[in-house]
């Protein structure tokens, strides 16, 4: 492996978890037979997370009870609404009520912050490129939070954001800082993430693993991915050494 910096590190196996659109720009052009090349190379990459983290006052004042109590809470409305907010985000609209998932585990972990002060973190799949500011976009979240918890922005001590943008800057492997390694559309489910040829987590290159989001079963299972390629290269070791 040859490092941004130009030092060179020498390995017999190597287990990649890198995206799959990133790993066709890592590896030399016929490194890979053409086929499995192109596919890597028009991997479609889907919805973004766009992340707030606050430091509160005191607890969300959500109008229901079970929130109140709850370490994490989905907001969406009614069922058109959800359906709604992910349909926009995938023809590269930021949904206008968009549908977050909502952290308040200082409610249960009070470590995590100052005596009498709350932590929260919130969500929304967004495209990864979009026309409006953070700002926009940050302030159609929390409209959508004071629906169900009115007063919820006075509560509000500091906000920082984490764009789709910048979460492609702090990991490149993130496509458009999608999470999940790319879409999950059904040619790119089961044997076909990210390849029929890739499926078994072995490459066509001898020593080279794939593992990540980009495989199967995805990003929302996590470690079954990196499990199946450590099984498939310790099982290769040892054919080798009988």
């Amino acid at each position: 492996m040859r490092l941004a910096g130009g030092e060179e590190v020498g390995a017999d196996a190597v287990v990649t978890t890198v995206s799959a659109g990133v790993l066709a720009r890592l590896l030399p052009d016929g490194a890979l037979p053409g086929r499995l090349q192109r596919r890597l190379r028009i991997w479609r990459y889907g919805t973004a997370p766009f992340k707030l983290d606050y430091a509160l006052k005191r607890p969300v004042p959500w109008t229901a009870v079970e929130p109140r109590s709850a370490a994490v809470v989905h907001v969406a409305g009614e069922l058109e609404e959800l359906t709604k907010a992910a349909q926009d985000a995938s023809r590269g609209e930021v949904p206008a009520r968009p549908a977050l998932v909502v952290g308040q585990q200082s409610l249960h972990d009070p470590t995590r912050v100052p005596e009498d002060r709350q932590s929260l973190y919130v969500y929304a799949h967004v495209p990864s490129r979009y026309e409006l500011s953070d700002d926009v976009v940050a302030e159609r979240i929390e409209a959508q939070i004071e629906r169900f918890a009115p007063g919820f922005t006075d509560v509000i001590l500091h906000r920082s954001t984490r764009s789709p943008s910048q979460t492609e800057q702090d990991n490149p492997s993130l496509i458009g800082g999608d999470l999940a390694g790319g879409s999950y559309e059904i040619d790119q489910q089961l044997i076909f993430r990210p390849a029929p040829t890739l499926s078994r987590y072995r490459s066509p290159l001898r020593g080279l693993y794939v593992a990540g989001a980009s495989t199967h079963p995805g990003g929302a299972v996590h470690g079954m991915s990196g499990r199946g390629a450590a099984r498939a290269l310790l099982v290769d070791r040892r054919l080798r050494r009988s």
